[in-house]
């Protein structure tokens, strides 16, 4: 549920919770918040009639998922990224609500960077800063060609992996079909009836 109640109740025990000391993640928590301040946002622009067109709520979701997201980690492209990657992959996104969830993300990064919850002045509470003229920097220039090497590493490891995926889940559909299980060799089992399965 993404009601205004659900955002009270879940704002007042996310604070109570973190006031207490309990150890508590704040991504899945902030993106429901998220989630729930864009659904009654919504609700209370149609009330008052400025809506013109109805956005569907998976779009409404990425909008705020993406805000959520950019306020848990004081990372707004970070969370755009991860509202594309969770919703893009289920359901199509169009361009409003990309350009919608930037602009999300940025609002809620600005917010908590002009509100300085932490009096650090800094978007996350735990970020290794050096000064300039110390040897030891937060990275080295020369560093940056092991940094890229590791994303193409990266890379084609995913793209691997994501290969490997769609060959073992199409043996397992024409093992189903055969009606014996795939990663078993042909020689350990054996077909009494089809649609049943008889190991040795």
């Amino acid at each position: 549920s993404f009601t205004g109640s659900c955002l009270l109740i879940k704002t007042l025990g996310l604070s109570l919770a973190v006031g207490a000391g309990l150890s508590l993640g704040k991504e899945g928590p902030l993106i429901h918040i998220g989630v729930c301040i864009a659904s009654t946002l919504q609700r209370i622009c149609g009330a008052f009639g400025w809506r013109r067109a109805g956005m569907p709520f998976h779009e409404l979701a990425c909008v705020g998922a993406a805000a959520g997201v950019a306020t848990a980690f004081g990372a707004p492209l970070g969370g755009v990224l991860f509202a594309v990657e969770e919703l893009g992959s289920v359901r199509s996104l169009s361009q409003r609500t990309l350009l919608l969830s930037f602009l999300a993300a940025f609002s809620a990064s600005f917010t908590l960077k002009s509100l300085n919850l932490t009096g650090a002045n800094k978007l996350t509470l735990f970020a290794l800063s050096l000064p300039t003229n110390t040897a030891r920097k937060e990275w080295i220039s020369w560093e940056m060609f092991a940094f890229f090497l590791t994303g193409v590493l990266g890379g084609f490891g995913g793209a691997l992996f994501v290969m490997l995926n769609i060959r073992c889940t199409s043996w397992r559909r024409e093992s189903v079909k055969k009606g014996r299980v795939w990663f078993l060799p042909e020689c350990l089992v054996s077909h009494r009836q089809p649609g049943t399965l008889n190991v040795l």
